[in-house]
């Protein structure tokens, strides 16, 4: 073999092996960036509506296990606990089941009993954050851990999600007492919204990584890594309602094509937060943007109207009401 072709394969062989970690280290630190910590409110942050404020609402606390890690969550309820129809209520990335109180208010007070949770690394419950797929894994532990107990019975069980929540009810579609789905702004694959949030600061380079993230997080997490909740929904054959919001720069604009078993509501003024009313959502962006720039965050949190960022859109609730009839 000339020598000129053994230094230019060598240069390439190099080459290529400095990509092959370059790429690798860049998933590592993304990884780092995105997940391997917990998701706490601070004193710094957007609060959560206490639960005095809820005059109507009781509750009882529980704990279980999921993947060596205790996650914590409660029952949701207004007069009974055990007879109602049951909504387990997944939360969306960044917050707990508390984030969405003002949500299980409303439908405990129409007779549901509602079961928040919180995934492993968020708020209540112990563990960091590993990966998008682990809420589908802190799920199938809760509803073990029902069976368990023997909660579910014969009583309705329903999911309800929001964002990272909505995808893993989507997920959950297939366990077998489920019987409906609601799911507001979910998105399809982990990698999918990993790669939307790349592009934003990496740009072109996000294209490149693209193979490597598959391998990456396919060697470190398995067959949870990147289910596409979408194909599962439809495959599942259970009824699912799913709001998107147009103005949705988290998710982007979802063309998928839907089967019959799927009903989608596209919400033309919204944005991520669909359950809440235009004025919400846009007083809550304003609210994120004006913390975000304030030099005394606490004075400014004690200016916040929660009231005002989390008003209800009457009319989508009632939509849901309707469909888990």
């Amino acid at each position: 073999m000339p020598t000129e072709l053994k230094v230019v394969l060598i240069v390439v062989g190099v080459l290529l092996l400095l990509t092959i970690i370059v790429g690798f280290i860049h998933c590592h630190i993304e990884k780092k960036f995105i997940f391997s910590r917990r998701c706490d409110r601070t004193e710094f942050s957007l609060q959560d509506k206490p639960l005095s404020n809820f005059k109507n609402m009781q509750y009882k606390d529980f704990c279980f296990t999921s993947c060596k890690s205790i996650l914590r969550g409660r029952f949701y309820y207004k007069e009974n606990l055990d007879s109602n129809p049951i909504i387990i209520f997944c939360h969306g990335y960044g917050a707990g089941h508390e984030a969405y109180l003002t949500e299980i208010d409303y439908y405990i007070n129409r007779g549901y009993t509602c079961i928040g949770f919180d995934c492993r690394g968020c708020k209540l419950s112990d563990g960091k954050i590993t990966h998008f797929g682990a809420s589908i894994q802190d799920l199938t532990a809760l509803y073990n851990y029902l069976e368990e107990i023997n909660f579910l019975q014969e009583k309705p069980l329903f999911l309800w999600g929001h964002s990272w929540g909505g995808y893993t009810a989507l997920a959950g579609s297939t366990f077998p007492k489920v019987k409906k789905i609601i799911a507001f702004a979910p998105f399809d694959k982990p990698l999918k919204i990993i790669f939307s949030q790349s592009k934003k600061i990496i740009k072109g380079l996000a294209n490149f990584l693209i193979p490597f993230r598959f391998v990456y997080y396919g060697l470190r997490y398995g067959k949870f890594f990147n289910i596409s909740s979408y194909k599962t929904i439809e495959n599942s054959k259970k009824p699912a309602l799913i709001f998107f919001g147009e103005k949705d720069q988290i998710i982007g604009k979802v063309t998928y094509n839907f089967k019959d078993n799927v009903t989608t509501v596209f919400c033309q003024d919204k944005a991520h937060n669909p359950y809440n009313t235009t004025l919400a959502e846009q007083e809550l962006a304003n609210t994120i943007t004006a913390l975000n720039s304030a030099q005394d965050k606490k004075e400014f949190l004690n200016t916040v109207d929660y009231e005002k960022i989390t008003e209800q859109d009457l009319d989508i609730l009632q939509k849901t009401i309707d469909f888990l009839k």
